[in-house]
């Protein structure tokens, strides 16, 4: 009974458009988990890390267009006013890593919505063995006993560094 409310973030100072894509390849494995919202290039907002401290990340930036637009401020006042900002020069325009995963989040909430009942991946023990059902793709059903349902239960915890 819980919804999640939460996007995709990408335009990171430094990032490489091929995570995206390694990303996107791995989407249809999420399809149990409720869908981002949106996949949306970041922000500068004032206060953030990336606007207190632009020169360490490599940019530069100025109030926002749309700030700019509206404002008739010299620069250097309207980027002490402003809370939304612009790096210059403007980006790169998404890249076919970012394309991808927006086209794997939209098929993710595709697929999530679809339909009465939302994609499931869940296990059940009955103290001899793991019952899995998943129906994300196709539904699979199955069953893990013995020293596999043991591994899979310590798995549960992780290790402790």
């Amino acid at each position: 009974g819980i919804r999640v409310m939460w996007n995709v973030l990408w335009g990171f100072p430094g990032e490489q458009d091929a995570w995206y894509a390694e990303t996107a390849r791995m989407i249809p494995s999420l399809y149990h988990l409720m869908p981002p919202r949106l996949v949306t290039r970041l922000r500068y907002d004032r206060y953030s890390v990336y606007q207190a401290q632009a020169a360490e990340y490599g940019l530069r930036l100025q109030a926002a267009e749309a700030m700019r637009m509206t404002y008739d401020l010299d620069p250097g006042l309207l980027d002490d006013l402003t809370y939304y900002f612009d790096a210059v020069p403007a980006p790169p325009p998404a890249g076919p890593g970012v394309r991808a995963m927006q086209r794997a989040v939209m098929d993710w909430s595709d697929a999530f919505w679809r339909g009465p009942l939302h994609p499931l991946l869940c296990v059940r023990d009955d103290g001899e063995a793991l019952h899995f059902l998943d129906t994300r793709d196709q539904t699979a059903q199955f069953r893990v006993d013995g020293l596999s349902r043991e591994i899979y239960l310590a798995c549960e915890d992780g290790c402790k560094i």
